[in-house]
This record gives structure tokens, sequence and C-alpha cells, in this order.
């Protein structure tokens, strides 16, 4: 096994790293070498230190840990190593969504790729945590790998679920019409009613570079105007995750895979939902409103309508809405269909878990204290 640590031999992973990805059970568009390099260049370096596991069998690579660690603290005295996956980060800088992540492994090698890695990884002070976020609840790889660390007296904690919730695409639009409760049908076609007063409509995908520019910057200015809004200031704030983003929306329009849809009615955006293509799925990422326009048309709703329907339009097979956090319980409207992923937390035995056990029931003496100050 050998470790990458050097940016320059990360970048040199493209071809291997993707091809591995497709052969594997853990092939999604957020474990692609185009997703965790923009990462990387955009918040990576200033959060931690590469340490990407590379597994080969002659000279091909069988098995990727796609990983950094970064340097932290326990109770705020004592200097922990954290390992990561690639793409995640613990709130606030370097959070940018990227979910389903999972070891990369080629079939047929998974024990030998979680024993190569287990060894690595189980050495004495090598990490004093592990912080796992956003992981299938049926990883089978990362499963054995958390298995061994387990037998190694390593402390596993489920920190968090988060629901999915995703359609599954029938063959025709008017199936999906047909499926939809009531409710949404009803407020697809008053929408419709509504928009027509103001004049035609119009809903296109960006096709090249030249749009993308102007489309992303459209998507910032409607995405910030509807957070800001709402007192929160937008993720587009940071400037570090508008380059992660143009990086990303490059590699995926060059390789077909963008679906950045803007509605406008005369001339003037409305609407701009940022989807990706992979797998034969939608993943529905990004998106924004003007929150200004019509109420009576529920606009958010009817742009989803429209991605949806271009979608089965492309034979796709599902729509997937990803992690429906507090603000997002629109999403329920559409499915009832959901997928898990889960947070985990690893803690080494010794100093490091017997800190964490201590910060642990500190925090629960503090919440029990406030509840009596209230």
């Amino acid at each position: 096994m050998s470790i990458v640590t050097r940016r320059e031999d990360f970048q040199a992973l493209e071809e291997p790293w993707n091809h591995l990805l497709v052969e594997s059970s853990s092939n999604t568009f957020f474990l692609r070498w185009e997703w965790v390099w923009a990462w990387w260049e955009a918040f990576g370096a200033s959060l931690g230190t590469l340490h990407i596991l590379l597994v080969k069998r002659g000279e091909r690579v069988v098995g990727i840990g796609p990983f950094y660690w970064m340097a932290t603290t326990q109770v705020g005295l004592f200097p922990v190593r954290r390992l990561l996956f690639l793409g995640t980060a613990i709130g606030g800088k370097g959070d940018v969504g990227t979910e389903y992540i999972d070891l990369i492994v080629l079939p047929h090698h998974q024990e030998e790729v979680v024993e190569a890695m287990s060894a690595h990884l189980l050495q004495e002070d090598q990490f004093h945590e592990w912080m796992f976020l956003h992981v299938p609840d049926q990883a089978p790889g990362l499963f054995a790998l958390l298995a061994r660390a387990g037998k190694a007296r390593y402390w596993l904690q489920e920190m968090h679920r988060w629901q999915c919730p995703y359609i599954t695409l029938p063959a025709r639009w008017e199936q999906f019409l047909e499926s939809l409760g009531s409710t949404l049908r009803y407020k697809f076609r008053k929408n419709l009613r509504e928009l027509e007063k103001h004049g035609a409509y119009f809903f296109r995908t960006t096709h090249s570079i030249e749009e993308l520019d102007r489309d992303l910057q459209t998507l910032v200015l409607l995405h910030q105007a509807r957070w800001e809004g709402r007192g929160m200031s937008g993720v587009f704030a940071d400037p570090a995750y508008q380059h992660f983003l143009s990086m990303v929306s490059r590699a995926a329009l060059q390789r077909g895979l963008l679906r950045l849809s803007i509605i406008t009615v005369l001339d003037k955006p409305v609407a701009a939902v940022y989807n990706i293509v992979y797998g034969n799925k939608v993943y529905y990422y990004q998106s924004g409103f003007d929150t200004a326009f019509d109420r009576k048309v529920a606009i958010g709703t009817f742009a989803h309508t429209l991605c949806i329907e271009q979608a089965i339009g492309e034979k796709l097979d599902e729509y997937d809405f990803l992690l429906k956090g507090s603000l997002d319980t629109y999403k329920d409207r559409w499915t009832r269909a959901v997928r898990e992923i889960v947070d985990y937390r690893l803690i080494a035995p010794g100093w490091p878990q017997w800190m964490a056990k201590v910060e642990s029931s500190v925090r629960g003496y503090v919440r029990q204290f406030r509840k009596v100050q209230q």
C-alpha cells in the first residue's frame, strides 16, 4: 500500500481514480476525482493534510481510501489528529454537501483492501479520531473497516442519521403526473396558469462555457437573495465555495454531467436549479429563486417539476433530492422514498477515548444545567 500526501501526486490520479470508481459499488458523483480535487483545491489545503491510501494488485489500483487528516484539540487542550473523507468537513468552511461517501474498491478485492488500510490506520497514535460524515447506511467496504476498528477497541459513535428523499422516475411524463399527490398536481397546474398571466416563461439548460459563467452568477444572485432575506449568509458568501463550484461545474459541463437550469419570465431570471446527472440519476445539489416574484406562483416547486420532466425525457432512473436538512421539509412533499446516510465518529483507545468520554459527560451536565435555568 502507498500513501499520497502531495498535491501533484493527487492531481495525477484522475484517470486510475475514475476508472476504479466506475467499476466499484460506491460509484457516485461525489466520489469522482473532479469533485474531491476541486474541494481540495478550494478548501482542503487550509484544513489539513492529504492522506490518500492506494492499494495495488501488481500495477493496478484496486482500492482507494480518499482521506485527509486535520490537527484539532480535545477539550480545547489536547492535540488530536482527526481522519476525514476528502470533500467533508465539520460544519462551516469546507462543508459543501458531499454525500454517499465510501471507500473505492474493485469488486472481489474488499478483504485485501480493508486488511491493508486497517493495518495502517490502526497503528498506535496514527490517528486519534476518525470522523466519517454522510456515509451510506449500507457501505460494505467502510463497514468492514469499522468492524476492524471495533475489534481494536475503538469507540464507535453514531452521531447523526440523515434522510435523502428520492423519486424513482417512470418512463413517461404523464405517469409521473398521475403519481403525484392531488396537492402537488393542483399546485403544478395552478403555477402554470399564474405564470401564463405574466407572459411566456422560458426554461433552458446551460450548454456552453460561455453560458456557464453567466448562469452561475444568476444562481449566486438568486440563492443569496433568498437566504439573506431569511437573515442568513448563504453558502455563496464564501469566495472559496464559489471557486469550488466553478471548478466542479466546468468539469461536469465538459463531461455532459451538468444540468444547470434557468427559468426566465419576460427575460428576467426567476429560478435556477443546479443538478448533476451521473449513473443514470439526477442529484439535486443547489438552487436559487426570486423571492420577490409573484407569490401566487410556487416557483421552486414549478422549477423542480420542469427538471423532473427533463430527466424523464432523458430516460433517467431517479431524481435524488440529497440530504434533507431542517429547512428542507418541502422535499417530503415529493416522495416518501428515502435513503439514510450516517455520521460516524471513532475514537482510539487510551487517553483519546477517556478524554472524549469526559467531554461528553461535561456537555451532558451543561445541557441539564441550561434546562434547569430555563
